[in-house]
């Protein structure tokens, strides 16, 4: 139950932090299709980078990087 609460609170300092970041609050929307929040030249940039970004199910934003990219990050 402990685990669950201090989980949750982890989550909540995240999200709130991820909204504080004008870029990621954009990426976000951008990933999901409320691009009509964005201006064109906003769209266009996180069009170039969107691929290497996921949102959770808890509207948290994940780098994730293209597998040649953790391939050498795990030789390494």
């Amino acid at each position: 139950m402990q685990k669950d609460l201090i989980r949750e609170i982890r989550v909540d300092r995240i999200k709130q932090a991820q909204e504080e970041e004008v870029w990621i609050a954009g990426m976000k929307k951008y990933l999901s299709s409320l691009i009509a929040d964005l201006t064109q030249a906003e769209a266009r940039s996180y069009g170039k980078i969107a691929a290497d970004y996921e949102v959770d199910e808890q509207d948290l934003l994940f780098y994730c990087p293209p597998r040649r990219d953790r391939e050498m990050i795990a030789t390494d």
